[in-house]
């Protein structure tokens, strides 16, 4: 048996192993969130419905657990899509300015119905860039949805753009419980989650390793800033290289 053989085996195995592992969390994600559903709709047909305030709770945590449904299938397409070897860009010279300041804006509901501080600096005329904009908004989706889901009520929340070192920099923070060493090592693994708390179940630990794999695929970097002595916010940093037509 050559080693081109034994090589292909062992990438056939780890690829099956990572599928049946996928399959099982699916499965398990699936049956906690519709199990929650269906306590919810009880709840509202049972008399909920009649108190304005707890009708709403209900259905924003409802409408907040499709939304994380929806981006973990978009997670699934583009792992499976990645790991096949079928992933491809469709990019296109890209104005970032407007383009996050519409992205974000859909997050800044989400934010203050749970009761966080939002801080958005996105200044005019950041330079292009090139990319694939189904992707890198997939990208900063699963980074936003882990800030407002992990953060707690009162909490800061910030993100903020501008040029630097001949990129586009994107920082992320905000004020998550602080992150021990083996989670600053294994926060971009494949299927690693922290431990969180809540009426609906937890993610199934795809979202930043996807994320990280969408901004390598840019030519770009995604990495986690370890907070200083006195900052207990925790920091994500995404670099994307700028259009080539720019000096």
């Amino acid at each position: 048996m050559d080693i081109t053989t034994v090589r292909y085996g062992i990438v056939k195995q780890s690829l099956q192993d990572t599928s049946e592992e996928l399959l099982t969390r699916l499965v398990h994600k699936m049956g906690r969130s519709l199990g929650a559903f269906r306590s919810t709709t009880q709840a509202l047909l049972n008399g909920a419905d009649e108190d304005p305030r707890l009708r709403r709770e209900l259905l924003q945590e409802m409408e907040t657990e499709l939304g994380e449904l929806q981006q973990l299938l978009e997670n699934v397409t583009q792992l499976k899509a990645l790991q096949k070897g079928t992933f491809h860009l469709s990019r296109r010279s890209v104005a970032p300015s407007p383009w996050l300041r519409q992205l974000v804006a859909r997050w800044q509901r989400v934010a203050k119905e749970k009761g966080l501080a939002w801080v958005v600096s996105v200044p005019d005329n950041l330079p292009t860039i090139d990319a694939d904009l189904d992707k890198l908004e997939q990208s900063l989706n699963n980074l936003l949805s882990n800030a407002v889901r992990h953060s707690a009520a009162g909490a800061r929340v910030a993100l903020a753009a501008e040029r630097a070192d001949g990129a586009l920099l994107l920082r992320l923070t905000s004020d998550l419980p602080r992150l021990t060493r083996d989670e600053y090592d294994r926060i971009f693994d494949l299927f690693y989650t922290g431990e969180m708390q809540g009426r609906f179940p937890t993610g199934v630990g795809l979202g930043l390793h996807v994320t990280r794999q969408l901004i390598e695929q840019h030519g770009g970097r995604l990495e986690v800033v370890p907070p200083g002595v006195d900052d207990g916010a925790v920091n994500f940093e995404i670099r994307l290289p700028l259009s080539q037509v720019v000096a």
